[in-house]
C-alpha cells in the first residue's frame, strides 16, 4: 500500500515519541490485544506495519512485522523487525506469550487431569496405554506427559 503525505501525518498525529530508544506508543485506536490501527481506504491497518512501511518501504509478501520489545502499541522503528511466521511464532514461545495447558484453545486436559496421569503413572504403576483410554487420549500423549515434552509446568 502506497501512503501518501495526508495519511503519514495522520498517522504522525496518533504517535507519542519519546528518546529514540524508547517505545513511541499508540495514541489512536488499538484492538483489544493492545496493538494499534488506523483506517485508510476504508481499511484498518497495524500502526506498526505502517511505520515500518513508512520508514523502510513495502513489507515484503509472506512476512510480518515483529516488535523486539513486545509491546504491541509500538511504533518505532528501531523497535521492529521482519519475520515469517514461524519466527513470529518462535519469538511468541521465547517470550512466554504462548498459550499453555488450559490456556491452550486445542487442550483436551485440565491441569488436574495431568497431575492425575502423572501420579497414575509414577505412584500407582499404571501403563500408559491404560491411562490413555481412562482419560480417552492417544498413549503418545500420555507419553509426551510423562516425559515432559509437554505441561513441563506441571
Amino acid at each position: 500500500m502506497e501512503l501518501n503525505s495526508e495519511q503519514i501525518g495522520r498517522f504522525w498525529s496518533k504517535v507519542a515519541i519519546k528518546e529514540f530508544s524508547d517505545c513511541w506508543e499508540w495514541l489512536g485506536s488499538k484492538k483489544v490485544s493492545g496493538y494499534g490501527q488506523l483506517m485508510l481506504n476504508y481499511y484498518n491497518f497495524y500502526s506498526h506495519r505502517i511505520s515500518w512501511q513508512i520508514h523502510n518501504g513495502p513489507i515484503p509478501k509472506g512476512l510480518f512485522v515483529l516488535h523486539k520489545c513486545d509491546n504491541p502499541s509500538c511504533v518505532n522503528p528501531k523497535h521492529l523487525f521482519l519475520g515469517t511466521q514461524l519466527d513470529n511464532m518462535r519469538d511468541r514461545n521465547k517470550k512466554g506469550r504462548a498459550p499453555l495447558g488450559e490456556k491452550s484453545n486445542c487442550n483436551v486436559l485440565t491441569n488436574e487431569k495431568v497431575l492425575k496421569i502423572k501420579q497414575l503413572y509414577q505412584k500407582e504403576n499404571k501403563k500408559q496405554g491404560e491411562i490413555a483410554k481412562l482419560f480417552n487420549v492417544s498413549p503418545q500423549l500420555i507419553w509426551n506427559i510423562i516425559h515432559q515434552k509437554t505441561w513441563k509446568y506441571i
